[in-house]
């Protein structure tokens, strides 16, 4: 018996990882081994490997050249044949569904059964031609749509599988534990992006309050050099009494403004300080869920998952 659910899983490869990807895909020395310590030294003979095309020959080193999937089972006293059969069937009936139709713009670069972990699993990597690019770059093909209906597909897919060959298949409910890491990855990143919007649109309104209390700063500076011309010429026309308490009240006005300005700019420096000190919080935050972000992400790579949208 063959334990199935839906658990298709994808992850955009870009040519610095493409190297790293087909590495791990085929076991090529034992940097697999040191990684995942789920690996089974022993039945790695057991893995079907099984390359497709060589690898592809952009001539610019950037951008999304392909998509890297995988599709999980378990075994349940079926025998290694029937649940190679299985997965080989599941990737070229979903080859055959989304790309042999355009097969000159999509290539299906390899696939690869690993039965050396827990459980039995497919990798399998794809790659799409972009004529606007004159490329290899599967960003426009692979849209939120089409991996809607890629889902819909793997649905459909199953259920047949449980309908008519229900003495082959049963329905395996997904692990809670593997679902809990899901939503929990999902939440970090948005949490991640919303902290550091929040924090990019803190600082700018800080830096903005910064400029704008410059400029008050600067307009009083020669507001005060004008009084004190104005108060150099009155004084050079007469000594007068009036003009004397005139002037000392004068004084007094720029004494209490400069009081004032003293206080305006501790303010101003004691808020600044606090809002630089809200920032570098926020950073500190955003890091720390970064590296639990790389934590959850090889919880993936242990359980046999790549990372979901």
């Amino acid at each position: 018996m063959i334990l199935i659910n839906q658990n298709l899983n994808l992850k955009k490869s870009h040519h610095n990882d493409y190297i790293a990807l087909y590495i791990h895909c085929f076991r090529l020395g034992n940097l697999d081994h040191k990684k995942n310590k789920n690996i089974n030294k022993d039945k790695v003979s057991l893995n079907q490997m099984i390359q497709v095309n060589d690898k592809l020959d952009n001539e610019r080193k950037n951008g999304v050249e392909s998509f890297n999937f995988v599709f999980t089972c378990e075994n349940d006293g079926s025998s290694l044949e029937e649940v190679n059969d299985f997965l080989n069937e599941y990737v070229d009936s979903f080859y055959n569904e989304f790309f042999a139709k355009g097969n000159d713009k999509h290539k299906l670069i390899y696939k690869t059964i690993h039965n050396d972990e827990g459980k039995p699993h497919i990798h399998f990597c794809i790659s799409s031609y972009n004529d606007s690019l004159n490329k290899w770059d599967s960003r426009d093909f692979m849209n939120k749509d089409r991996v809607q209906k890629m889902k819909d597909w793997e649905k459909d897919f199953i259920e047949n599988k449980l309908k008519n060959e229900s003495h082959k298949f049963k329905w395996k409910e997904p692990d809670k534990e593997l679902k809990e890491l899901r939503q929990k990855h999902k939440f970090i990143k948005n949490n991640i992006k919303g902290l550091k919007a929040y924090l990019e649109k803190n600082k700018n309104w800080i830096s903005n309050l910064i400029k704008e209390k410059e400029e008050y700063l600067k307009d009083k500076v020669e507001e005060m050099k004008l009084y004190q011309q104005v108060n150099d010429i009155n004084n050079q026309l007469n000594n007068e009494e009036e003009t004397l308490n005139w002037f000392n009240d004068m004084k007094k006005q720029f004494k209490e403004d400069i009081d004032n300005l003293k206080e305006l700019k501790e303010q101003t420096l004691e808020h600044s300080r606090y809002w630089y000190n809200e920032a570098e919080k926020l950073e500190e935050t955003i890091k720390e869920l970064e590296d639990l972000e790389k934590e959850v992400s090889s919880n993936f790579e242990k359980n046999d998952f790549i990372k979901g949208f």
